[in-house]
């Protein structure tokens, strides 16, 4: 038996595509996937950040991260970096001066 495979929808509002990730697992949308340039890293290599959580929203990272068969710190470098790209698209992206 073959296995269906699902395919992102396009969607006509942020709106949209948040309340379809509300009820929808990315583990199911692996195939549809597309690998992209990220252009906070293109000029450099890693640093790193400390991050205080609450042990609960800690957990939930966990768990949520194993769902989607990947760690804690690269879904949460995957989530800032996706929305700071997003930001930075939007026209809200404003660099601050001293």
């Amino acid at each position: 038996m073959t296995k269906i495979k699902n395919k992102i929808p396009k969607f006509n509002s942020l709106e949209e595509e948040a309340l379809f990730w509300d009820t929808h697992s990315i583990a199911d949308y692996m195939e549809d996937l597309e690998r992209t340039s990220n252009p906070f890293t293109e000029n450099g290599g890693d640093t790193s950040m400390t991050l205080r959580l609450a042990p609960y929203v800690r957990k939930e990272l966990e768990n949520y991260a194993r769902i989607c068969d990947t760690t804690p710190t690269t879904l949460v470098r995957l989530w800032v970096t996706d929305k700071l790209v997003e930001t930075k698209n939007s026209g809200n992206y404003k660099v601050r001066t001293a």
